[in-house]
C-alpha cells in the first residue's frame, strides 16, 4: 500500500475508532453524595394576581470547533491555499480541526488517486458524527479533542524544511501519524514520510508517478 494512501486511511480509521470507543465505553457511575436532610419549607405569602413564568433559553448544541483561533475560524490569507505549501498545510490543519474530512479528502487527494467512493464514505461518517454530536455535547467535546491533536500533527510540519525533488514538484516531510489509545489521542512516535506533489499549480498528497 502506498504510504500516502496509508496515512489518509489511518486518519479515517482514527475517527471511526474514536467514535466506536465512545459509544462502547463503560457507562459512567455517578458519584455518591451524602444524604442531606431536607430543609423545612418556609411559609411565603401568596401574591395576588397571576404570575408570569419566563422560560429559560435552551442551550445551543455543541458545535465541533477549535478552542484556538490559530487556523480554525478562517482559511489562510490566500486566494488558493493549494498554490503554496506555506498555506496548504495550515489549510489542511484547519479542515481537520473543523472535522471537515470530506473536503479534506476531496481537495488534497491527487486527481489520479481520488476515489469518489472513499470520499462518499468519509462524507457519510462526517454527517453521522455531526448528528451524534448534536445529541450529545460531551461526545462533541471528546471528538474535538481528537481533531485538535490531529490538526496539531499537521501544524508540526510547518516547523520543518521539506526535501524537494530535483524538479521541485515534490516535497517530503516527516510526519508522525497520531493514534487513538485508551480514550485519547496520542502523537505518533514513528515518523512517516509524507510527500506532497504539485500538479497544475496545486499541492496534493503525492508522490507523483
Amino acid at each position: 500500500m502506498k504510504p500516502q494512501r496509508f496515512i489518509l486511511i489511518a486518519l479515517a480509521a482514527v475517527i471511526v475508532g474514536a467514535s466506536l470507543w465512545w459509544f462502547t465505553r463503560p457507562a459512567e457511575t455517578p458519584e455518591k453524595t451524602a444524604d442531606v436532610p431536607a430543609l423545612a419549607k418556609a411559609n411565603t405569602p401568596k401574591t395576588a394576581g397571576p404570575t408570569t413564568q419566563i422560560a429559560q433559553p435552551l442551550a445551543p448544541p455543541v458545535k465541533i470547533k477549535s478552542q484556538t483561533a490559530k487556523s480554525a475560524d478562517a482559511p489562510p490569507n490566500s486566494s488558493d491555499p493549494q498554490a503554496d505549501l506555506k498555506t496548504a498545510i495550515p489549510e489542511i490543519a484547519r479542515l481537520v480541526r473543523a472535522g471537515d474530512w470530506a473536503t479534506f479528502r476531496e481537495t488534497y487527494t491527487s486527481p489520479d488517486k481520488a476515489d469518489p467512493r472513499d470520499i462518499q464514505k468519509m462524507r457519510d461518517v462526517q454527517q453521522q458524527t455531526e448528528i451524534d454530536v448534536s445529541k450529545d455535547p460531551k461526545y462533541g467535546q471528546f471528538m474535538q479533542q481528537q481533531y485538535e491533536a490531529m490538526a496539531e500533527s499537521f501544524e508540526a510540519l510547518e516547523n520543518q524544511t521539506p526535501i524537494f525533488s530535483a524538479a521541485g514538484n515534490e516535497a517530503t516531510y516527516q510526519y508522525a501519524t497520531p493514534a487513538f489509545s485508551n480514550g485519547k489521542m496520542v502523537q505518533g512516535v514513528i515518523p512517516e514520510a509524507m510527500t506532497f506533489v504539485k500538479i497544475n499549480g496545486k499541492w496534493y498528497f503525492g508522490p507523483a508517478k
